[in-house]
């Protein structure tokens, strides 16, 4: 399963993302910056982005357990 989650601050995803590997239910989950693919290499938009892609949540897991997290 994989899910979404945006922030308020951009700034905050670089936090999230330096604090690697990331367990959540006690399942390892692979977050990725949320932006199309023909925009990947371009830098302004990485400091742009607000949203993250999680894979590898289980079935079932709920927004609050995100928030939680």
């Amino acid at each position: 399963c994989f899910g979404f989650v945006t922030f308020t601050d951009p700034h905050a995803i670089d936090e999230f993302m330096k604090q690697r590997p990331h367990t959540l239910d006690g399942r390892q989950i692979d977050p990725k910056r949320a932006m199309p693919r023909e925009e990947a290499n371009n830098e302004e938009v990485h400091l742009t982005v607000k949203k993250i892609f999680i894979g590898g949540i289980r079935d079932g897991l709920n927004d609050e357990a995100l928030r939680a997290y």
